[in-house]
């Protein structure tokens, strides 16, 4: 069930430090932030179910700081990426899940996106599956495809015997 401990730092992190870089970007009438957040977080994810609900978190919180800050000079996006081929994705799904993008690539489109709004979802795949998963399909069929997608995400604590 829900397995690892709470995503505490993937909810205080964020809000951390953006209380401390803030105040001085504002000060100077400019600067930018990149939120990471994750497709994860636009639903109930099976064996991610903490992970995602941090990462919805993180969304909601750069779409109303987005707002806040278009009179400072501040630009802030979140980065709503897909699977990122990275060390850690491949040793957990150990192999490429469809629109898988290299970090370049979601980097280079996150900084493009800074000053054109609350969120950037990089690759075409996953700008479609977005929109599939949270418009067209009703919520419970959304989740049950991501029940699929995660299947064989194993645990980190299986071995424990802990749930």
């Amino acid at each position: 069930v829900l397995t690892g401990g709470p995503p505490t730092r993937s909810v205080r992190a964020p809000v951390l430090l953006l209380r401390g870089l803030l105040p001085a970007m504002i000060e100077r009438g400019r600067g930018g932030v990149v939120l990471m957040t994750s497709m994860a977080g636009n639903q109930g994810s099976p064996r991610l179910a903490a992970y995602s609900a941090s990462k919805a978190f993180t969304r909601e919180l750069a779409e109303g700081l987005w707002y806040e800050l278009k009179p400072t000079g501040v630009d802030l996006v979140a980065c709503c990426a897909g699977a990122i081929r990275t060390p850690g994705f491949a040793a957990a799904a150990g192999k490429d899940a469809p629109g898988t993008l290299d970090p370049e690539q979601v980097a280079q489109q996150a900084l493009d996106a800074l000053g054109r709004g609350p969120v950037v979802i990089p690759g075409a795949f996953n700008r479609m599956a977005a929109i599939l998963m949270t418009r067209l399909l009703p919520r419970r069929k959304a989740i049950t495809i991501m029940a699929g997608s995660t299947s064989s995400l194993v645990p980190a604590n299986k071995s424990k015997g802990t749930t």
